[in-house]
C-alpha cells in the first residue's frame, strides 16, 4: 500500500513525504522459487497462500500493474527508502531485487535484513529483540530525515 500511494502521488505530480518505510514488502506477487521454496519452513505463509490471496482480489491485468506488482514499476524521483526484511521470510529475495533497482534507479535506499527473522516480525516489538531492534531503525531512519515542527512560544504569565 505504501509504495502504490507513493507511486499514484508521484503521478499526479503531487508532493511526497520526505521518506518512507517498507516492512517487509510483497513486491512480486507470483514470485516463485527462490525464498519463496527455501525459507517456506520458517515462514507463517507459503506462495500457494499469496497467490490465492492475489488472485481472489485482482485479475491478471490488475496483477501487472506497478500499484500491485512495484517490483517492476518506474521507481525514479520516490523518496528515501527504509527496507526491512527478515532473512528467513519466502519474500527474502523479491525484497532484496526490488531494493536492488530503486538503488538503480537512483532512489536512497537503506535495506536492512534481520537474520532468521520471519515476514512482519517488526510488529512483534514487545515479544521479540530483533523487533525491537528494528521499530528502533524506523525511528533513527525518520528522525534523520524528518524536520521537527517549530515549538509554540511559552509565554510567561
Amino acid at each position: 500500500l505504501c509504495l502504490a500511494t507513493l507511486l499514484e502521488r508521484r503521478a499526479a505530480g503531487a508532493p511526497l513525504p520526505a521518506a518512507a518505510i517498507l516492512i517487509c514488502p510483497w513486491v512480486d506477487p507470483l514470485c516463485d522459487g527462490g525464498s519463496m521454496i527455501r525459507n517456506e519452513p520458517y515462514d507463517f505463509g507459503d506462495r500457494e497462500l499469496l497467490v490465492g490471496w492475489i488472485r481472489s482480489h485482482a485479475t491478471d491485468t490488475q496483477i501487472g500493474l506497478p500499484a500491485l506488482s512495484p517490483i517492476a514499476a518506474d521507481l525514479r524521483g520516490l523518496p528515501p527508502l527504509l527496507i526491512q526484511a527478515g532473512g528467513a521470510e519466502i519474500l527474502l529475495d523479491q525484497i532484496t531485487s526490488f531494493a536492488e533497482s530503486a538503488r538503480a534507479s537512483g532512489v536512497d535506499v537503506k535495506y536492512t535484513v534481520y537474520p532468521e527473522m520471519f515476514h512482519d516480525f517488526p510488529t512483534m516489538a514487545s515479544l521479540i529483540p530483533q523487533g525491537r531492534e528494528a521499530c528502533e531503525e524506523m525511528i533513527a531512519f525518520l528522525e534523520a530525515r524528518l524536520v521537527p515542527a517549530p515549538r509554540a512560544a511559552v509565554g510567561s504569565g
